[in-house]
């Protein structure tokens, strides 16, 4: 095989390697603050759910699941699942679902310090209470999609183009 080809199909995989992984790192500033809308909207309607439905927990996670797409879909399965098991208390289940969305999501660990407080009240205080918690943690979220909303606009591009220059510059570093 001649060395001109072996240098443009290893120039071509250095290229391709560094632009996929910018536009990976681009993909989870775009969807960060979409996951954090979500996560409002299953929190809100949660509390729907538990203050006027009073809609008991297992049964609310997975009437909130039929009606979400992933990434929260998954965060609520796992969580009426977890809870459906026999001794598990829903601050259990809420960590298990909580976990579970940490795997499959853009929304990060400091995102979720608020919301993973939640387990603790869950099932254990007055519909009101759990209520006031729920909608307190939905603002946090605003503030938190508000700070994604602008690191999305100041990082997604230049990640994108920095996945595409690097790529080249090695390029023209090797060759």
């Amino acid at each position: 095989m001649p060395l001109w080809l072996v240098k443009l199909i290893a120039s071509s995989l250095i290229l391709a390697t560094t632009t996929k992984i910018g536009f990976d790192v681009a993909r989870r500033y775009r969807e960060r603050p979409e996951h954090l809308r979500q996560l409002q909207s299953v929190l809100q309607g949660l509390a729907t759910e538990i203050a006027y439905g009073a809609t008991p927990l297992p049964e609310a996670f997975s009437n909130l699941a039929s009606t979400h797409s992933p990434p929260a879909q998954v965060m609520l399965r796992a969580a009426a699942t977890s809870l459906s098991q026999p001794g598990c208390t829903a601050a259990i289940a809420w960590q298990v679902g909580i976990d579970a969305l940490l795997k499959v999501s853009a929304i990060t660990a400091s995102d979720l310090a608020i919301v993973q407080q939640l387990g603790a009240v869950l099932g254990l205080s007055d519909r009101r209470d759990q209520e006031r918690h729920l909608l307190l943690a939905v603002q946090h979220l605003q503030r938190e999609e508000a700070r994604a909303e602008q690191e999305r606009q100041q990082n997604e591009r230049m990640w994108r183009y920095l996945g595409v220059l690097s790529g080249l510059m090695l390029v023209i570093v090797l060759v």
